[in-house]
């Protein structure tokens, strides 16, 4: 069963700006997937909805089987479960320690201290920052603060990670590293869809792609 299915999805912001129309495409486990497209095109906004942080005006996502749109308080809490989220701004918690920024959403979920310890420990291990967990985000460079919110992400083992634009403020050198480690949870079979206009990386890491132009798929090159 593919995990990600999206049908005829539009999405219009008043009065009558269209961000995305009639986008249609299906994803299995195990796949990396770059979803690119100049500013505008409507990434940001297809990550949302696919997310649940935004409503679409028409059209259905399904993650898991589950209409998204059709999900509210805990049903949708519990469907993010399956989906991690990482920003181009990283959205980090600065008043907690490397440790609380990714230990802080397992503690939402109730998970008993010593599962805690073991997967934020194991996630830091995957991203180089298991030396620096008592430190603080300002203490890291923009570097490891990307690889902190990668950790944060993959910290639940989800089916999908949703990437926005990871490395849009990061050097060549550091970009790669991340695209690294976005491989790595996808060989462990998390999908991993990486919204991006870097060409160099989609040169260097080749992967699948979706292309997005005015709101509309323009190409998928992507091949169940």
């Amino acid at each position: 069963m593919n995990v990600v299915q999206v049908f005829h999805l539009s999405k219009v912001y008043k009065p009558s700006v269209v961000a995305l129309e009639d986008v249609n495409f299906e994803l299995p486990p195990g796949n990396f997937v770059y979803l690119t497209g100049p500013s505008g095109s409507g990434k940001t906004t297809l990550l949302k909805l696919l997310f649940g942080a935004e409503k679409p005006t028409q059209g259905q996502v399904l993650i898991e089987g589950q209409n998204v749109s059709r999900l509210k308080g805990r049903r949708l809490a519990l469907l993010r479960r399956q989906v991690g989220f990482i920003f181009q701004d990283f959205k980090l918690l600065p008043h907690q320690t490397i440790y609380g920024n990714v230990s802080f959403v397992l503690q939402v979920l109730g998970t008993s201290p010593q599962e805690i310890r073991q997967k934020v420990e194991n996630a830091l291990g995957r991203v180089g920052l298991a030396d620096k967990a008592k430190r603080y985000p300002y203490q890291l460079s923009g570097g490891e603060q990307q690889r902190l919110a990668i950790a944060r992400a993959i910290v639940r083992e989800p089916r999908v990670i949703l990437a926005d634009e990871p490395t849009g403020n990061l050097d060549p050198e550091i970009s790669e590293e991340v695209v690294r480690y976005l491989e790595e949870a996808r060989a462990s079979g998390t999908i991993v869809l990486f919204a991006t206009h870097n060409r160099y990386l989609m040169g260097r890491f080749p992967h699948p792609t979706i292309t997005l132009q005015a709101g509309k798929i323009i190409q998928n090159s992507f091949i169940q």
